[in-house]
């Protein structure tokens, strides 16, 4: 949560990105191991204040052309989905 904060450093107030910016300092050199339950309610409150834990909806990278597929992958996955046997045109009827 501390770095996602960190990573949002604009969002911050001036005062909450000194205190983040220390206890993520504190916690890397390794000079504490967790913060205090005092320290972590008002990390909570101002990551889900900002809205950092919505997730964005998944994207598929091949089809949006993010990443780039070789021939040779497209026909082994043919080989694969033929490999299944004969797929039903529509599904069962209801009884």
């Amino acid at each position: 949560m501390l770095r996602a904060l960190l990573r949002n450093d604009d969002s911050l107030e001036s005062k909450e990105l000194e205190a983040f910016s220390g206890m993520w300092d504190r916690l890397d050199s390794g000079r504490i191991q967790t913060l205090s339950s005092r320290q972590r309610e008002w990390v909570e409150s101002v990551y889900f204040r900002l809205d950092l834990d919505k997730e964005e909806p998944a994207e598929n990278l091949i089809s949006s052309g993010k990443v780039k597929v070789t021939e040779k992958e497209r026909e082994s996955l043919k080989q694969f989905l033929n490999s299944l046997g004969p797929r039903p045109l529509k599904p069962p009827g209801r009884k």
